[in-house]
């Protein structure tokens, strides 16, 4: 792999931990769908809801907090798009 293409994708990994750090807003829809599916629970319950994983309503809140919303799906793929590793693959023999 050429130091241009490890620099490349060097650069595109300390973006998207830039964007990552930053963090996300969850949008209203987001906090409706948690308030009105764990209305009393406290922080603590929900992580303790979570790290069981087998409870059935875990796996929609899972989702809604770790996967990004569209805005910042949008972001990741520009990011990701500028670095295309493929092109950096080292050639067969």
């Amino acid at each position: 792999m050429a130091v241009a293409g490890l620099m490349e994708i060097e650069t595109a990994v300390e973006r998207i931990m830039w964007v990552l750090n930053k963090g996300c807003d969850l949008g209203s829809d987001a906090w409706h769908l948690i308030e009105s599916t764990f209305p009393d629970a406290s922080a603590a319950e929900l992580a303790e809801l979570m790290a069981a994983g087998d409870d059935v309503e875990a796996a929609p809140l899972i989702e809604l907090l770790f996967f990004p919303d569209e805005r910042l799906q949008t972001r990741l793929e520009g990011l990701l798009s500028s670095c295309r590793p493929s092109q950096h693959r080292p050639s067969a023999g």
